[in-house]
């Protein structure tokens, strides 16, 4: 058959939806891929539809869960897929392709629905203004609204050829052909092949422009971008280390340009060159900050003015890994994160937190008073709300705090408004991760575990003091004879201080000796 839809030809499963509130359901048909708003009030899928049921119901439908309204936004089979709805959870966006199932090379569509819009509309194909010669729709790329609702970010790709049937399989020759000057070598060429072909150019498109047309924003010689301000900016940032890349087969890395590109007119500027290092935007896209490998230096760049500002210079702090081991250059410990208006940027050494401000007309202030430092406890921002974006003066920070000593983990506690050194919550011999506060409670969740105890989810009423466990990921631990773990500490010949863990099992006998295997 040479019907629509070949990436439809396998059907769908069940999705059942459930009123938690009445207990009443509704059964959807061969559905592939769904998504629901941001507010729960729409759901939107896709079904297959049955060679079967001729009956079946084929294309893609939006529920409303309010009125129980089912709308039909597509009436064709075919490969829908990469739903996202906007902020306010009235607009849609979605990939496709109708492809008759033989066609060899599937062209894809961004489609488009709105509340004024009865179906979905196709907003960019390939003969879209704009769209460079011989590209299309990228049906690998990913699609996002603008927090604003006011632009599309989606990828591009080029339109692959189809596969010359004229020529048989055995008159084909296979081999791999490398050259000295290509940027890679070619096992990591043969490792990255599956990669590389489904690689997507990050492309824009105004939805309210009286023109609608699409900006590339992104190339084969600039193919790294990352979306400003939740894509409210009036850029991306941009990055490259396109003729850089060949020093990556002995080095172990590259150096990077980075470029502020338009999202209306893809004008690029470029801000940093040669970068061993990384750059990433403050929240609100005020400023650019980077981290650079060769000297050590934090650094900012202000988007409005073009000005660059070392904020670590004449400090004797080390925000580089103290302890890197490889043959590079050590990396930074990274950023804790921005202040509510980007007035400050909080960045971390071995053991503290430090506030800065980006334009660097404010001394730094060690942010945990040192305290970190001084008692030998390493201190990291643990973001309990997943939805927060910034470090707000209102905050009481939820620090996870690993004993550089004892090896014990836990978490202290700091208002971000207070010149106070944190307070202690809780420190213990387990391993603390996934914290997580209820949106409107003081309630808890987190995952708790050691080498004796395996991770389980625990909930928590009274900010840790208590908590009940919710799972059990290894009741057959039991049934099985397990093992203990114990820091142990000594001197070597030469009178150097180590540390390790020696791993016993549960039955140990003290009396009796054993193979041991050391590793170093």
């Amino acid at each position: 058959d040479d019907e629509p839809g070949a990436s439809a030809s396998k059907e769908g499963t069940d999705l059942v939806v459930k009123n938690l509130n009445t207990g009443t359901e509704r059964i959807f048909k061969f559905v592939t891929e769904y998504a629901f708003s941001k507010d729960g009030k729409q759901l939107v899928f896709t079904s297959t539809g049955s060679k079967k049921d001729k009956a079946a119901p084929v294309g893609v439908f939006l529920l409303n869960n309010t009125t129980d309204v089912l709308k039909t936004l597509v009436k064709t089979k075919g490969n829908f897929k990469s739903f996202v709805f906007d902020e306010q959870s009235e607009h849609l966006a979605f990939l496709g392709e109708t492809s008759p199932e033989k066609q060899e090379i599937k062209e894809f569509s961004l489609y488009y629905n709105s509340p004024t819009l009865d179906t979905a509309q196709i907003l960019v194909d390939a003969d879209m203004t704009g769209m460079p010669d011989k590209f299309g729709v990228s049906g690998d790329g990913r699609v996002t609204f603008s927090k604003d609702g006011d632009k599309l970010f989606f990828g591009i790709a080029p339109i692959k050829l189809p596969k010359d049937t004229t020529i048989v399989d055995f008159e084909n020759a296979k081999l791999d052909v490398w050259g000295y000057k290509d940027d890679y070598l070619q096992p990591m060429q043969l490792k990255n092949a599956d990669r590389e072909s489904k690689r997507s150019y990050l492309t824009a498109i105004d939805i309210y422009s009286t023109d609608p047309k699409i900006v590339p924003l992104t190339d084969v010689k600039l193919p790294d971008a990352t979306i400003v301000n939740e894509g409210n900016a009036a850029f991306v940032l941009a990055s490259t280390d396109f003729g850089n890349r060949i020093p990556s087969q002995w080095t172990g890395g590259t150096v990077r340009d980075y470029y502020l590109v338009d999202v209306k007119t893809g004008a690029r500027k470029k801000i940093i060159e040669g970068l061993d290092g990384n750059a990433s935007a403050s929240q609100n896209g005020n400023y650019i900050i980077y981290y650079n490998d060769k000297d050590m230096t934090w650094n900012t760049y202000q988007v409005a003015t073009g000005k660059k500002t070392v904020l670590n210079t004449g400090m004797s702090v080390k925000f580089y890994d103290e302890e890197n081991d490889v043959p590079a250059l050590p990396n930074s410990y990274g950023i804790a994160g921005w202040s509510e208006d980007d007035k400050e940027v909080y960045l971390y050494d071995k053991f503290d937190i430090w506030e800065f401000t980006p334009d660097g007309k404010s001394a730094p202030k060690n942010f945990t008073n040192g305290f970190g430092r001084s008692n030998n406890l390493t201190f990291r921002v643990s973001r309990t709300d997943p939805d927060a974006r910034f470090i707000a003066k209102k905050d009481i920070l939820w620090l996870s705090t690993f004993n550089n000593e004892t090896k014990q983990n836990g978490f202290y506690r700091k208002a971000a408004n207070s010149s106070k050194a944190p307070e202690l919550v809780i420190m213990a011999p387990f391993t603390y991760s996934n914290l997580v506060k209820a949106k409107n409670a003081d309630v808890y969740i987190f995952d708790k575990g050691n080498y004796t105890t395996s991770p389980d989810v625990y909930v928590s009423k009274d900010a840790l003091k208590t908590a009940a466990k919710l799972s059990n990921t290894n009741p057959q631990q039991d049934l099985y004879n397990w093992g203990t773990a114990e820091l142990v500490k000594w001197t070597t010949p030469k009178g150097f201080k180590s540390e390790g863990i020696l791993y016993k099992p549960e039955n140990f006998d003290p009396n009796k000796k054993y193979p041991m295997i050391v590793y170093f």
